[in-house]
């Protein structure tokens, strides 16, 4: 309960009706950076210019093709970009998305007019953006749910003692009486725990503890003498229980025995 408590208020930092605007700041910005290459003109492939990329955001260059040969790339880590012309003195650009950290190369080959820039995305606010702020929270929340599960280790005895039978409490109900032959009743279980039903009888007799809920059904059966069934109970659940005998039934007696993490 507590670790899913925690998920939860963790998951009001990122809700899905939030997806669009996260995935909106992963666009490019209007906010760019001026890059400069290392020549305005190469005859030969080369790297024109090449960096570290200052926040999450794009890489780009634009030059005029001095051939139909011309040809130019955009190269971050396992992403390449290409471009080239149909003919000589078309303009062209080639970019590529490189995360904040990354080396970047610009390069080229039979080109002029030169020019290199980096474009921020719309999520960058001066290194600190919208996915360092998530996996701030990410980190958060896996802390968190780390030490939920740790806390219910160390307690794991104490919250399986949660399920079972209280030894000092009980509660006897009075119930249905229909005979010295015949004793039945339905009841619901006003607490988690268990019911047991007794009594005496001075013949055969076959005694029925059946909730109708969770089927777990209890019956015994004996020539005479003292008979007694316990069954789980959940709260809220309708239980019925039947004594049938050819003899009499006496100190007949019904008990709810709460589990220890019960509120009675």
């Amino acid at each position: 309960m507590l670790k899913k408590t925690l998920s939860l208020l963790l998951s009001r930092f990122y809700s899905k009706k939030e997806s669009e605007l996260v995935g909106h700041q992963a666009m490019p910005s209007t906010t760019s950076i001026t890059l400069t290459p290392t020549t305005t003109s190469i005859t030969d492939w080369g790297s024109v210019c090449q960096g570290v990329a200052p926040t999450d955001g794009y890489v780009a260059i634009r030059f005029t093709a001095n051939s139909s040969f011309c040809i130019a790339s955009a190269q971050a880590p396992q992403v390449n970009v290409f471009t080239t012309p149909q003919n000589t003195g078309d303009i062209l650009m080639a970019a590529c998305p490189v995360a904040k950290g990354q080396h970047f190369v610009l390069c080229a080959r039979n080109a002029k007019n030169i020019v290199c820039w980096f474009v921020k995305n719309i999520g960058a606010m001066g290194g600190w953006d919208i996915y360092s702020l998530r996996r701030c929270v990410m980190s958060l929340k896996a802390l968190i749910q780390l030490f939920a599960e740790k806390f219910l280790v160390n307690k794991k005895g104490q919250v399986s003692s949660f399920a079972s039978p209280t030894i000092d409490r009980s509660v006897e109900i009075s119930t249905g009486w229909n005979g010295t032959n015949q004793w039945a009743d339905a009841i619901t279980a006003p607490f988690d725990g268990w019911i047991r039903v007794e009594a005496v009888c001075s013949g055969s007799v076959y005694l029925d503890v059946s909730p109708y809920q969770n089927q777990l059904r209890q019956g015994s059966y004996r020539d005479f003498g003292f008979v007694s069934c316990v069954c789980r109970m959940s709260k809220g659940a309708r239980i019925n229980y039947i004594f049938s005998t050819g003899g009499t039934i006496s100190e007949r007696k019904v008990l709810l025995i709460p589990t220890n993490g019960s509120t009675t």
